[in-house]
């Protein structure tokens, strides 16, 4: 069943992954594309609309100097991602280990 926390974590991340959508692979020293990069979290993210929240992959997803805060220091959105990213640690806190 989906709760409360996991509809406020898909509205926190479905804007995540409008930037990683909008966000291009140039000018940065990339481990994978960024359209795989958009596919890993739109699987998570799927997830999470059911009830499946995998806290683990969301921490390593959003992990200093990961592929998301290279990716949004790369494509002007490095301010936004560190108060997402502080959004979606303090919702996934919410979800026991």
């Amino acid at each position: 069943m989906v709760g409360v926390a996991e509809h406020d974590l898909a509205a926190l991340l479905d804007r995540v992954f409008d930037r990683v959508q909008a966000s291009d692979t140039e000018g940065w020293d990339q481990r994978r594309p960024t359209h795989e990069i958009a596919a890993s979290f739109a699987d998570l993210l799927a997830r999470v609309r059911v009830g499946d929240v995998d806290r683990d992959a969301f921490r390593l997803m959003f992990a200093p100097t990961g592929e998301l805060q290279e990716l949004s220091m790369a494509n002007g959105w490095a301010d936004e991602f560190i108060t997402l990213s502080s959004q979606v640690d303090a919702l996934l806190g919410d979800y026991n280990q």
